[in-house]
């Protein structure tokens, strides 16, 4: 009996301690010097210690760590250019989903308000080459007008866009969303009177130079007199690290890897060939873009949707060899290493013996494509 309330003494005390060691470590004390920080009375050092960051609106999670990239399968296609390795990515969130017509409209709709009347070529240089659908392979002139802008295309991707123009949507949609994330922190107005030059920009927010619609700023611990305050920066939690590409070794974790299995498959659903089912190829014979959503069976482990098939999406990554490359063959990739950017995935046009998750393909950057759209990440 008195070892039984003896054991329940020390497993209430270890509790107890734990739960203390817990509360300690998100208290504003310096885990390496002592001193009480977030306070004026130590000079005003900031830092937010429990930091939680929400899941980006329309991503998923990948978890970082090291997996095998390239190509684990025979190479029958004498690829030749594609040597499986290990790699290690960090932690990101990715776009379920290509960007779709729809989230492409909203960007130029913004453009066209901003800059429309001063500036009108900026609005005209971001819009896709609808041109693209004409084709020798089929009639598609309607869907020159229709697919960007009619309705029933809302929830396709985008595509048509050069990797120029996906740098260029990447910063306006990082902008947004710091721009919404501080008037949510109430240090900026809600203002949709911004016009040129006068528009949120986030770097130029941070370096202090944005003179657009602001609220008080944030509590200045280090300059308490001040009746402005400070401007939001990265240490608060508030804003984004920043929307971009991904890197060719992201895409491919974020297809075929399987974390909780630590294995690598050639699709995301495994290693058979594709069905019709799962991805929107050749041999579909539709001939066109898929609405986003219509492949749930082609789903990859980290959540991503239509990663095969529908279009080849564009990457951060340059085209070159992997480490090891030797070709056997005059005219092959190596004489396109240069100013060509990766892409994976496949199209709707992509035989389906043709690809896999590893397969890499290239245009240059200012190249438009029917083939071709892209979706994004975001750092943790």
């Amino acid at each position: 009996m008195n070892k039984s309330i003896t054991f329940s003494k020390l497993f209430i005390v270890a509790l107890a301690a734990l739960a203390t060691s817990c509360s300690n470590k998100h208290k504003d004390v310096s885990q390496t010097t002592g001193w009480k920080i977030n306070t004026s009375k130590n000079g005003g050092f900031e830092a937010e210690l429990n930091y939680e960051q929400d899941l980006p609106v329309g991503m998923v999670f990948v978890e970082g760590g090291s997996f095998i990239m390239g190509q684990t399968e025979e190479d029958v296609l004498m690829d030749n250019n594609a040597t499986p390795r290990q790699v290690s990515v960090a932690s990101f969130y990715m776009d379920e989903t290509e960007v779709t017509n729809t989230a492409y409209r909203e960007y130029l709709f913004w453009l066209n308000r901003v800059f429309g009347e001063s500036y009108p070529e900026v609005y005209w240089n971001a819009l896709p080459d609808t041109n693209a659908w004409r084709s020798e392979l089929g009639y598609n002139d309607p869907l020159v007008n229709n697919y960007l802008r009619h309705a029933g295309f809302s929830h396709y991707p985008v595509v048509g866009v050069s990797w120029d123009q996906t740098q260029d949507y990447c910063a306006w949609r990082t902008d947004r969303v710091n721009e919404l994330a501080l008037i949510d922190e109430g240090a900026l107005k809600h203002n949709t009177e911004q016009f040129d030059d006068d528009n949120f920009n986030t770097e130029t927010y941070r370096a202090g130079q944005y003179t657009g619609s602001q609220k008080k700023g944030y509590k200045d611990l280090a300059n308490p007199k001040s009746k402005t305050g400070r401007r939001g920066r990265l240490e608060d939690g508030v804003l984004t690290a920043g929307y971009r590409l991904p890197t060719e070794a992201e895409w491919e974790k974020a297809c075929c890897w399987n974390e909780e299995r630590q294995e690598k498959t050639i699709f995301p659903w495994g290693d058979e060939e594709p069905k019709e089912t799962q991805a929107n190829l050749l041999e579909s014979h539709f001939w066109a873009q898929a609405e986003i959503g219509s492949y749930p069976a082609g789903k990859s482990p980290a959540g991503c949707q239509q990663m095969i098939g529908d279009i080849w999406e564009w990457t951060s990554s340059e085209f070159t060899g992997y480490p090891g490359f030797r070709t056997g063959f005059d005219e092959y990739n190596d004489k396109w290493f240069t100013n060509q950017k990766v892409l994976r995935g496949g199209s709707f046009g992509t035989p389906k013996m043709s690809i896999r998750g590893s397969y890499r393909n290239f245009f240059r950057l200012d190249e438009r494509w029917l083939f071709s759209g892209f979706r994004c990440v975001e750092d943790i």
